[in-house]
């Protein structure tokens, strides 16, 4: 059996485990004469790298939402800069939606630019939709990736925590 292992700056194995975590990672067979012992917590902060780029990369991709009106099955976009976006106009969703006096939507519907960089005019309540869908998605990568954390903090051993799948965490 052999580890995955990643390396310090001096080229020094830093963090071994069982199978592969994340991009750069090289193997290394057992008895390799530079294979020491990470850390217990060498390998946990090594695993919550992991589980933070995982997280950041599952928001990149976006969430599809549904096929037909109004959406089309378009991605939209959800990184951490378009959810604040997507927050700022949600709330002028509402107070127009509340009749606040002196907000406006546009008429022909707020266009909202797709991963894809074409844009979907969306009435209120659509665009309120679209939001609440974005919000929920949001919000259950962040307690997956809270849950994932959770895990590395509690690992007894190494075996514990090589036992922790980030791709199914983050589902």
């Amino acid at each position: 059996m052999g580890w995955y292992v990643t390396r310090d700056g001096a080229g020094k194995v830093a963090g071994r485990f069982a199978a592969a975590q994340f991009e750069g990672q090289e193997y290394l067979e057992d008895g390799a004469t530079d294979l020491v012992a990470a850390s217990l917590e060498d390998s946990r902060n090594l695993k919550r790298a992991a589980i933070e780029a995982a997280y950041q990369a599952k928001l990149g991709l976006g969430l599809a939402l549904a096929a037909g009106a109004p959406f089309n099955g378009k991605t939209l976009q959800v990184d951490e800069e378009s959810q604040a976006k997507i927050g700022q106009i949600f709330a002028r969703a509402l107070a127009v939606q509340q009749n606040v006096a002196g907000l406006t939507w546009p008429s022909g519907g707020f266009r909202w630019r797709m991963a894809d960089n074409t844009y979907l005019a969306l009435a209120v309540p659509d665009f309120i939709a679209m939001a609440q869908a974005a919000a929920d998605y949001c919000a259950a990568k962040f307690y997956q990736r809270a849950a994932l954390k959770d895990a590395v903090t509690a690992a007894a051993d190494q075996a514990a925590l090589d036992a922790i799948d980030i791709t199914a965490g983050l589902a």
